[in-house]
Parts: structure tokens; C-alpha cells; sequence
């Protein structure tokens, strides 16, 4: 939008700014000036209100993108999520977190169930856990067999018991049925990657790739809210390009390096294959 229409709707909020103020000031007293300069106050009130009215409306029509970024405060409603947002096969799971209690709202297109789930005092520091428990070992200064047992272990018990918590409740909901789940998180739960929560326990915790993670069964999406999911999905993408230059980058192995842990991380992790 130009900037000179920036700036006078700016012009019209300040305008409209001062005259509250002097309006505030006048009303304090009781002589008649007062009370007809407070009169005149709430009149050009009026007059700048109407003024920054006619350039909404103008700026709606002509610039609908910075209206609805600015000025459009609607939010989509339960049964405009279930028609506009969500197909057979799809469920969303809208989350909000509380003192003591989490509450999910599981809404498929046919069918809306709103379930609260316990809160334990360690639910935060497991979500931390389990992310730290992804790659600090790979962060680790002196790796070891043991450590690297240990940090498995740890995460396969993490990643289990958190589908325990957050997500076996919710499946009964309908939710089981669905393939394709798009999550709503709030509070920490916005820190936790759902794929990799373990939908079973494992004997062996070392052996990622044979891990029952619920990426292998739900294909996983993630918004934060549904209206601006919705204002997303209406809004066309970026032009793809015709070509495409995909770069994997090596590292070189010194021990020298190891002053960082970026450095470390790089000459430990091997190259991207």
C-alpha cells in the first residue's frame, strides 16, 4: 500500500488521539468555556472517526490484503472449520494448556469431542527431555557406548510415555480413524515434535529405524490457530521455480575444531548423504 496512505491514516489516529485527551482535560472542569470546548472536542471526535471510517472502507476495497491484516479481527467458527478446513479422513486437535489441565478439541468433519487430560508436574521438563534427548548426544564432548545407550533410553521412554498422555486418550475420539492430523499446540506444547512420539513401547531402544513413531502412521501438519490456517490456504503461494540447486555440505573431521559445540556437531555428524 502506498505510504502516503500509511501515513494519513496515522494523521487520523493521532488527530483522534488528541482531541480524547483535551476531552479528558475539559470534562475535569465546570465553567461554561469548558464545557463548550469539550463540546467541541467530541464533535471533531466524531467528524475524524467518520474520516477514518471512509478510509477503511476505501482501503478495504482497494487494498483487501492491509485491511485484513489490520482490520479484520473475525475468527472462523467450529462448523467453518469442519466445511472450509477439514476433509473426510482429516481431524484437527486444537490444544490449550492450563494450570493443572489439557484441553483438546478433537474436530472431525462430521463430529466434535472436547476432552480435558491430567497435567503432571514434570509434563513440561518431560517435553524438554525428550527434544534434548534427539541430539545432545550428538552435542556431547566425549561420547560413549554407555552414554549412548543411556540418552535411547531415555527417549524411547519419554516418546512413549507422552503418546501415553497427550494422544491414546484423544484416539477414541474418533481421531484413530483419521490419517492425516493437523495440530493446534499451546504453551510447551508448541516445543514438542508429535512424529516422534512412540505409539508403543520398544524393547530395544537403540533400534531407531524399527521405532513405532507416529510419523509412520499419521501424516502430521501443524497451524497456529485455524483462522490463520484458513487465511493460508486462500492466499496463492510463491511461484515454483523451474530449476533447483540443492547443495548437501561436508565436514571436515579435526579435533582442533572442537572449541564449540557448533564445531563439533559438524565434524561429528558426518555429510549429508
Amino acid at each position: 500500500m502506498p505510504s502516503a496512505r500509511v501515513a494519513a491514516e496515522t494523521r487520523l489516529q493521532d488527530a483522534i488521539a488528541r482531541q480524547e485527551k483535551r476531552l479528558y482535560y475539559f470534562q475535569s472542569e465546570t465553567t461554561p468555556a469548558a464545557l463548550q470546548l469539550a463540546a467541541a472536542c467530541r464533535d471533531s471526535i466524531i467528524s475524524y472517526q467518520a474520516a477514518l471510517t471512509r478510509w477503511k472502507q476505501e482501503t478495504a476495497a482497494a487494498y483487501p490484503a492491509y485491511y485484513r491484516l489490520k482490520y479484520d479481527l473475525s475468527v472462523i467458527d467450529l462448523p467453518g472449520v469442519q466445511q472450509q478446513l477439514l476433509q473426510h479422513g482429516e481431524a484437527m486437535i486444537s490444544w490449550f494448556s492450563g494450570r493443572r489441565s489439557l484441553f483438546a478439541f478433537v474436530i472431525l468433519s462430521d463430529s466434535v469431542r472436547l476432552l480435558r487430560l491430567p497435567k503432571a508436574r514434570d509434563f513440561s521438563d518431560n517435553i524438554y527431555a525428550l527434544r534434548s534427548n534427539i541430539y545432545s548426544y550428538f552435542l556431547t564432548p566425549s561420547p560413549s557406548d554407555s552414554l549412548y545407550v543411556a540418552h535411547a533410553g531415555e527417549f524411547a521412554r519419554l516418546a512413549h510415555a507422552l503418546h501415553v498422555q497427550l494422544l491414546a486418550p484423544l484416539l477414541p475420539a474418533g481421531l484413530d480413524a483419521c490419517a492425516r492430523w493437523i495440530i493446534v499446540p499451546d504453551g510447551e506444547l508448541g516445543y514438542l515434535p508429535f512424529e516422534v512420539l512412540l505409539t508403543d513401547s520398544v524393547g530395544t531402544p537403540t533400534a531407531f529405524s524399527s521405532h513405532p513413531y507416529l510419523l509412520k502412521e499419521k501424516q502430521i501438519s501443524y497451524a497456529y490457530s485455524a483462522t490463520l490456517l484458513l487465511e493460508n490456504r486462500r492466499t496463492p503461494g510463491p511461484e515454483v521455480a523451474a530449476r533447483a540447486l540443492s547443495i548437501a555440505p561436508a565436514f571436515a573431521a579435526s579435533e582442533s575444531l572442537f572449541s564449540s559445540v557448533e564445531a563439533y556437531r559438524g565434524a561429528n555428524l558426518g555429510p549429508l548423504l
